[in-house]
């Protein structure tokens, strides 16, 4: 099927983060956290406490990879809560992997993604960060 570039339209999208994936990258302490803190209904879910400057914010502390799955499993089945928090930011996301990681070996019952042969692991940890 080839484009009708003549009758292309421009893309139009809308004027809030509803529904829609943002990642910030950048090197520690220039303002992630702080823009991300800026968004309209924001909910952080603070793996790491780069957080605790931040005034008048809705924060999550979550210390362990259980955290993070009940605070999905409630944002997702709790209406009010979805009205509540139009965005999520999570600060950071290599903690987050940290924590999955550790969470799918100690369910596995050994120390490391490594320790299982074939990747099974890795595609398992894969499977569960997704």
């Amino acid at each position: 099927m080839a484009i009708d570039l003549l009758n292309l339209q421009p893309q139009m999208i809308s004027k809030n983060l509803r529904g829609k994936y943002i990642m910030l990258y950048g090197l520690p302490g220039v303002g992630k956290t702080s823009l991300a803190a800026q968004f309209e209904k924001v909910l952080i879910a603070g793996f790491e406490m780069g957080t605790n400057a931040l005034n008048n914010v809705y924060v999550a502390p979550i210390k362990t990879w259980d955290d993070w799955r009940k605070m999905v499993r409630d944002l997702c089945k709790n209406p009010e809560l979805k009205e509540k928090f139009h965005a999520i930011a999570i600060d950071t996301v290599d903690e987050a992997w940290n924590l999955c990681t550790k969470y799918v070996c100690s369910q596995a019952g050994v120390e490391s993604l490594s320790d299982v042969g074939f990747g099974k692991l890795y595609a398992e940890a894969s499977k569960e960060f997704s």
